[in-house]
C-alpha cells in the first residue's frame, strides 16, 4: 500500500512511477509523428479521470491550441484539429463528403453476436422436479445435503479412514456452505457407511476416479455436450460409469428410474463408448441412501438419451 511506504519504497515507486511516464509520453510520440493522415484517439471511463494520460494530454493541447473543432458524427461528438486540407479523393471536390460519409468506422461499431454451439448439460436434458424427495425437508437444504455427499464421495477415498472426520468438516465447511451442523452430520454419516460398505469396494477402488470431466460434440457447430462423471472405474474388461444419487425415495427397479437419470447416463455412455472401442462401456446409479448400487440396462439409458435429444431445438445457439 502507498500510505504505508517508508522513505526507501516511496523513493523506489516515485522512480518507478517517473519511468513509466516518461516511456508513455515516447511512445504518444511514436503515435503523433508516425501518424499519415489521421491520429484519433478514443478514451475510456471518466473524464476527470484522463489528467497525466494520452486522452488528458491531447485535451490540454486542444484547449491551449483553441480547442479544434468539434463535429457531431452518427456515434457522438468528436474534437478535431487540422493542421491541413483534409485528403479527398479522386473526382471530388473540397467539402463534398459532408455528414453523408461521417460514419462510424467498423471498429468503433458493436461487433455482431457470435453465433456458439448451444451448450447442454447432461443433467438437464429432462425437466425434473429435483429430485424424488418425498420428506419435509426443503428442496434447497436437500440439494445442499446432497451436494455434500457428493463432495464426500469424491475426496475421501484414497484418504486413510482415521483422517475421514476431520477432512470431512473441512470439506463440507469450503464446499457446501450454509448446510448446517445437523445435516452435515447426516451427509457425512451416509458417506462413511457408502464407503465403508464391501460390496461397493470397487467403485472408489483402483483404477476408479472421482469427478471426471467429458465433452461431446452432439452436432458440430450446433450444439456441445459438457458435464462431470460422479465416478469412472476402467477395467481391462470394461468402463463402468456410476453416478450418485442421494434421493430419499429409492425406487424398487430400474424401471421406476426417472427418465432425466436414464438420459444423463445414456449421454455418458455417449461420450465415453468411441473412446473405449474394445470393451463395453456400462451405466449404473449408486442410491447413496440405500447403499445400493443399481446397474442399468445399455438400451435403457442409450433410448432415454435420444428421447431427450429429440425433445431439444439443438439448433438454437448460446452464449
Amino acid at each position: 500500500s502507498k500510505a504505508e511506504d517508508d522513505p526507501v519504497s516511496a523513493a523506489a515507486r516515485a522512480e518507478a512511477e517517473a519511468r513509466e511516464a516518461a516511456e508513455a509520453k515516447r511512445l504518444l510520440y511514436v503515435g503523433l509523428t508516425r501518424a499519415e493522415d489521421w491520429l484519433i484517439l478514443c478514451g475510456a471511463g471518466q473524464p476527470k479521470d484522463a489528467s497525466g494520460r494520452w486522452y488528458g494530454m491531447l485535451q490540454d493541447a486542444f484547449d491551449r491550441l483553441g480547442g479544434g473543432d468539434e463535429v457531431s458524427l452518427n456515434f457522438g461528438p468528436i474534437q478535431r484539429m487540422a493542421t491541413k486540407a483534409w485528403a479527398v479523393g479522386a473526382g471530388e471536390e473540397p467539402g463534398e463528403a459532408g455528414e453523408a460519409q461521417r460514419t462510424a468506422p467498423v471498429w468503433l461499431c458493436p461487433a455482431p453476436r457470435e453465433a456458439r454451439p448451444r451448450r447442454l448439460a447432461p443433467s438437464h436434458l429432462v425437466k425434473q422436479d429435483g429430485g424424488q424427495w418425498t420428506g419435509k425437508l426443503d428442496p434447497i437444504l436437500a440439494r445442499k445435503r446432497g451436494e455434500a455427499v457428493h463432495v464426500l464421495l469424491e475426496r475421501l477415498p484414497g484418504m486413510t479412514e482415521d483422517r475421514w472426520p476431520k477432512l470431512a468438516k473441512a470439506l463440507i465447511g469450503q464446499s457446501v456452505p450454509g448446510l448446517g451442523s445437523e445435516l452435515g452430520q447426516e451427509a457425512i454419516a451416509e458417506a462413511f457407511a457408502v464407503l465403508q460398505e464391501d460390496a461397493l469396494a470397487w467403485i472408489f477402488g483402483p483404477g476408479s476416479l472421482g469427478e471426471v470431466g467429458l465433452s461431446l460434440p452432439v452436432i458440430p457447430g450446433a450444439a456441445a455436450m459438457h458435464g462431470r462423471m460422479d465416478r469412472l472405474i476402467v477395467s481391462e474388461r470394461q468402463v463402468t460409469i456410476v453416478d450418485f444419487k442421494s434421493d430419499q425415495a429409492v425406487p424398487l427397479d430400474a424401471a421406476e428410474v426417472a427418465q432425466g437419470y436414464l438420459a444423463q447416463l445414456g449421454a455418458y455412455r455417449a461420450a465415453l463408448s468411441p473412446l473405449y472401442p474394445d470393451r463395453p462401456v456400462t451405466t449404473g446409479l449408486l442410491w447413496t441412501r440405500a447403499r445400493q448400487f443399481m446397474a442399468l440396462s445399455d438400451a435403457h439409458v442409450d433410448a432415454a438419451y435420444q428421447e431427450a435429444l429429440a425433445g431439444i431445438d439443438l439448433g438454437a445457439t448460446g452464449s
